[in-house]
């Protein structure tokens, strides 16, 4: 009833709080002394949890660490914060990758050399490295030393993102042991790459020769961090001292959806003034090998705070260009919901949170002369023409650190790879995000949009942009697309009377793709 005071402490006190003692029965008089009393006894509980939320405030300074409470809520429909199952594709990507042989057929396999089996069962041949049979395993037909000139090749059928791989060796008729102590893993994404690429491990230490068996019967489990994206892959023996070797292999992982074969990207800045980062070419660790080529004498990143850490292609100079390879942007790695990495403070914080984003500040394009300064401009290359339908990213918010979402989000398509002129752009704008600290999950319809290479804009709201994961969803367009005029057409032959035909009637076969070497992303494109 109006008027009746609750006789619940809780709901007393709350009520007091809220209305300062103001509301009180309508059917007995005031008494002076006691609206005093009762209005002294809301101030001093007022004030009383005022210093408890101070307190508890006080104690979110750890150090030079802040700890800032997360507010579940957003003033943009179109973000969100990551959901628990943050991680929900990395602990998912576990399958077996080479057992099933309907998928990867044996003449997948092929190796330098195999040792003849005299029994005629073929135990030691290529195919028979995925045989869970202990008595098959591939066997080089020479001793193996620290040449690296021994190797099996697999062909996977697709992309694939391998997140470990287990190892294991042979017992020998003859009574011995035959495995390998450590290997190398090369890999391509397409045919037409010119190089194998060496895969760099960076946990728990920066390496490229990974630890095999010590024993020819106990598997050896090699966790990749980051994650391989590959269609081919070739494993090399290394032994020192030299002597025969034996290699049963398992990879596992999953199917790469996103069918992305590589991005360019700005490198990424460092947490501190001057905030341009520096690339340091890739050290040679006692005798690695495979160190000689491009991509990894040039190897991105070097371990800097935000910068891309685990990309595998090169720096193109000048303008410092991330260019032809993948990174961590793509490996799985989302960062947790409640992770707020450290700006100013990126000397002393923990290196192991930056390392999970890769970001930009603003004064590198501030002090260029470029024009349209404030965007961080992205490509995208797929191994196929692709239908898109949405794009998703994780990137970081925190205010107090002046890093927040972007501005705006504008997407483009190309079919060709060079133009992206023909349909209007996808764009998104956001608001400042001032309440919420953490890391949000932004994502856009796509709205099916056709093309090989996508160019991505994100603006700058403050001083810092910081990604943590960008997947794009798509599948592939398997029906003839036709180019528009600005769009580069493929070379045809001389005597083909197509030849005299217009541009917009020139259509390309989508089963294989555009010949994505003619069209690799150049440096003039950003």
């Amino acid at each position: 009833m109006p008027g009746r005071i609750i006789h619940a402490e809780h709901l007393e006190l709350n009520r007091l709080l809220k209305n300062k003692c103001k509301y009180y029965s309508t059917r007995r008089s005031i008494n002076p002394t006691n609206y005093k009393s009762t209005v002294l006894t809301a101030n001093i509980l007022t004030l009383f949890y005022s210093l408890i939320t101070l307190v508890v405030i006080n104690e979110l300074f750890i150090g030079d660490k802040i700890f800032w409470p997360v507010v579940l809520a957003s003033s943009n429909s179109e973000i969100s914060f990551i959901q628990n199952d943050y991680d929900a594709d990395k602990t998912k990507c576990i399958q077996s990758l080479l057992v099933n042989r309907n998928r990867i057929p044996d003449k997948a396999f092929n190796a330098t050399s195999e040792v003849l089996d005299p029994s005629g069962a073929r135990r030691y041949n290529a195919h028979s490295i995925r045989n869970e049979n202990t008595d098959f395993a591939w066997c080089p037909g020479k001793r193996i030393g620290t040449e690296c000139d021994e190797y099996i090749e697999v062909d996977m059928g697709e992309l694939n993102i391998i997140t470990k791989v287990v190892i294991s060796g042979l017992l020998a008729e003859d009574g011995g042991s035959r495995y390998t102590p450590y290997f190398y893993i090369r890999y391509k994404r397409e045919q037409n790459e010119e190089n194998w690429r060496t895969y760099r491990q960076l946990r728990p230490t920066i390496t490229s020769r990974l630890l095999g068996g010590l024993d020819a019967l106990v598997p050896k489990f090699v966790v990749l961090d980051p994650p391989l994206i590959a269609r081919w892959i070739r494993i090399y023996p290394y032994r020192d001292p030299p002597g025969f070797v034996c290699i049963r292999l398992e990879a596992y992982g999953c199917q790469f959806s996103d069918d992305l074969v590589e991005y360019r990207i700005p490198e990424g800045s460092l947490a501190h003034p001057p905030y341009q980062a520096e690339t340091h070419l890739y050290k040679v660790q006692g005798s690695e090998l495979f160190t000689n080529e491009k991509q990894n004498f040039s190897q991105a990143g070097g371990g800097l705070p935000f910068s891309d850490t685990c990309y595998d292609g090169h720096r193109i100079e000048p303008g410092s260009l991330l260019n032809g390879g993948l990174g961590c942007l793509i490996d799985l790695n989302i960062a947790n919901r409640d992770a707020t990495p450290f700006i100013q403070r990126g000397l002393k914080a923990d290196k192991s949170m930056n390392h999970q984003f890769v970001g930009w500040h603003r004064d590198r394009w501030r002090s260029s002369q470029e024009k349209n300064n404030d965007v961080v401009d992205m490509l995208f290359r797929f191994a196929s023409i692709r239908n898109f339908t949405r794009l998703r990213f994780y990137v970081s918010n925190n205010y107090i650190e002046k890093v927040r979402i972007p501005r705006r989000l504008e997407v483009k398509f190309s079919v060709g790879g060079v133009h992206f002129s023909g349909q209007s752009p996808i764009s998104r704008d956001f608001k400042l995000e001032n309440r919420s600290v953490g890391v949000f999950s932004i994502t856009m319809d796509l709205s099916h949009r056709i093309g090989q290479v996508v160019q991505l804009k994100a603006f700058f709201a403050d001083d810092w942009l910081l990604f943590s994961e960008i997947r794009f969803e798509s599948e592939k367009v398997t029906t003839p697309v036709k180019l528009d005029e600005s769009a580069v057409i493929p070379a045809k032959s001389s005597n083909n009377p197509m030849n005299n035909k217009n541009k917009e009637e020139d259509v390309v076969n989508t089963e294989n793709g555009v010949n994505t070497k003619r069209f690799r992303l150049r440096q003039t494109m950003l």
